[in-house]
């Protein structure tokens, strides 16, 4: 999604761009995600509150995180920085970041798609955030506070108005909020096909190959793959969570790692939703899609090598009949995808210290569909050497 965005928005300046990529477009994380430009979430995931309830999710089987126990050791260094960006001072500062991109995130999405294809699947009419408790909802308030002080509309919902939007849902699910002016895509995978068939026409080049280094100079680099080397005068790396290993090469380490996502895919799902639905006591989104309805969520930390985890799935498939009866799971489609995650829930934008022909676009972690369209234009509009409409400093990839 990330690379597409900039592929298309750098092509319609008049940059002749080559897209790298090992997969066919569309089928990396974002394949996979709930599809929501969620513009009100201005919340870094790295938060006192988070803080707070990690030991007790850790302890339940059934806690939408799971963090491997064989996998502390490789991951201690990542959760300590986790830790340290969670105070409240962090806190404060992350959200002020991540407000400034979402905040212009729905209008750079809708120029970026203007007479493209890839518009028809861009849905409207916000999406919901149930509670399962009156306790549950208290315990929100805090946040809702914060989202409306920085012009996020949300409207409070009853049981009855929960019924009237939502009347799939199970009837414990008796309070709630609506965002309501985020969008959703009812298919990622078709947004990412159309942008990149733009790039195409546009004269861009389509590349299906494994990169295996890059190497820099300030006003050129080149892009080694398994089938022969790319030269260009700018190169993004835009390559989700492995991207580091190429940062790395290039002077610029980042603590970045792969955090997992799981989703089930129902075609047939036997009960209608009209826009997407956040059931906030278990961190699970179901989006209806083009496809059918996605149940998507859970976040898992582990090493790379490690196999998918059957109970992450299993969870989703239990939970599905209890969030909403009458749900059909017959021919469910079961993935699994990798985030990009940085310990302080903030994404990579900027230029590599040591080659200036360098740029970095990653670790937008749970907003990578959210926040797209946003990054490509900031880079975009820096490679053209224009003052981009938000300052990247919070975002470069020298912090650390």
């Amino acid at each position: 999604m990330i690379g597409s965005s900039l592929g298309l928005s750098l092509a319609r300046r008049g940059a002749r761009v080559t897209l790298i990529d090992q997969d066919k477009p569309g089928c990396g994380c974002s394949y996979g995600n709930a599809g929501i430009i969620a513009t009100d979430s201005i919340f870094p995931i790295a938060s006192p509150l988070t803080l707070a309830l990690m030991p007790l999710m850790l302890l339940q089987k059934s806690s939408p995180l799971r963090l491997d126990p064989k996998a502390i050791p490789k991951l201690s260094p990542w959760l300590l920085r986790f830790i340290a960006a969670s105070t409240p001072g962090q806190f404060k500062r992350g959200t002020l970041a991540l407000s400034k991109l979402t905040g212009g995130a729905l209008e750079a999405w809708n120029q970026l798609l203007t007479n493209n294809p890839g518009a028809r699947f861009q849905q409207s009419g916000g999406w919901l955030e149930l509670y399962g408790s009156k306790a549950s909802l208290q315990a929100h308030r805090k946040m809702h506070r914060l989202q409306r002080a920085h012009g996020i509309l949300v409207s409070d919902l009853d049981r009855q108005a929960i019924r009237e939007m939502a009347d799939s849902v199970d009837p414990g699910f008796c309070h709630g909020v609506h965002f309501n002016r985020p969008n959703w895509f009812s298919s990622p995978y078709e947004v990412v096909k159309a942008m990149v068939d733009e790039v195409s026409e546009l004269g861009g080049e389509i590349v299906n190959r494994r990169v295996l280094s890059i190497t820099g100079e300030d006003h050129s680099a080149l892009v080694h793959t398994d089938d022969g080397s790319y030269s260009a005068d700018r190169v993004i790396i835009a390559a989700g969570a492995d991207s580091a290993a190429f940062t790395k090469e290039l002077g610029d380490p980042v603590p970045l790692i792969a955090e997992r996502g799981y989703h089930i895919m129902l075609p047939g799902p036997g009960i209608d939703l009209s826009l997407p639905v956040m059931f906030a006591d278990y961190k699970v989104v179901a989006t209806p899609m083009s496809e059918g309805l996605r149940l998507a969520g859970t976040s898992e930390l582990t090493t790379d090598d490690s196999p998918p985890t059957a109970g992450r799935i299993e969870s989703l498939v239990n939970l599905a009949p209890k969030l909403l009866p009458g749900i059909n799971l017959e021919g469910y489609e079961e993935w699994m995808g990798r985030r990009p995650t940085l310990p302080d829930s903030l994404p990579v934008i900027g230029q590599a210290r040591h080659h200036r022909a360098v740029w970095y676009a990653f670790g937008h972690q749970h907003l990578g569909v959210t926040l797209a369209a946003i990054t490509a234009r900031l880079v975009t509009q820096s490679i053209f050497g224009e003052k981009p409409v938000i300052d990247l400093t919070p975002y470069r990839p020298q912090r650390f």
